[in-house]
């Protein structure tokens, strides 16, 4: 389960350069930053069942879920 934590505006630092979203509902606001994004992508699809790790060039096999509850992330995602 997800822990929400209350901070107070003057506790929070971000820096310059990190790029933020910043989500209203009502009287509640879900802000979220980052450094900077990922501009490669670090594994390349072989096939539906296969993919390259490219960092270590291990050819790996992809786990498939049963249903969409097996992946709580996703679920999680759905819901926001």
């Amino acid at each position: 389960m997800t822990k929400i934590h209350f901070i107070n505006s003057t506790q929070l630092y971000i820096a310059q350069n990190a790029e933020v979203s910043l989500k209203l509902a009502g009287n509640t606001a879900q802000v979220t930053f980052t450094a900077g994004k990922n501009r490669k992508c670090p594994i390349k699809n072989l096939s539906k069942n296969e993919f390259v790790d490219l960092s270590t060039g291990k050819v790996k096999k992809r786990r498939h879920s049963e249903n969409r509850f097996q992946s709580p992330k996703s679920v999680r995602k759905s819901i926001n």
